[in-house]
């Protein structure tokens, strides 16, 4: 197996939150559209990883899909979303440092080393991490 396919099965880590938004169903429209966010980000990281082309047509259409929806949830979270204390928001804002991170420690990682098993790892440690934080968001 190349290393790129462990990225496709980290990218089934999207569908988590998306399971749990269903079973716990909750008539937003927003968490909704968010959901169809977190269904395509699935599809374009999977699509992508397939093969894992550098700069490929899937790749800039995954990138930008990822930072559409990371901006959109971001927003939702800190603005839109009622009844939530100021200690989750908090909570939140550390995971979505952690993110961050993550996300720029994996792009240093691929422009010396495209796929490389450090890249790779990183990469699927930066998914496991935006599972956590839609679930949160979720919740």
């Amino acid at each position: 197996m190349n290393n790129n396919h462990f990225l496709v099965l980290s990218s089934f880590l999207f569908l988590v939150p998306i399971i749990y938004y269903i079973k716990n169903f909750n008539n937003n429209n927003f968490e909704i559209f968010l959901v169809f966010l977190l269904l395509m980000n699935f599809i374009f990281s999977g699509l992508f990883w397939k093969d894992g082309k550098y700069k490929s047509n899937i790749h800039k259409l995954d990138a930008l899909s990822a930072k559409f929806s990371g901006v959109c949830f971001f927003l939702y979270f800190i603005f839109l979303k009622e009844n939530c204390p100021k200690t989750r928001k908090f909570i939140l804002l550390l995971i979505m440092v952690c993110v961050l991170l993550l996300f720029y420690i994996s792009d240093q990682c691929s422009k010396r080393s495209w796929c490389s098993r450090k890249h790779i790892i990183v990469h699927s440690i930066f998914h496991l991490s935006i599972m956590i934080a839609t679930l949160y968001i979720f919740m």
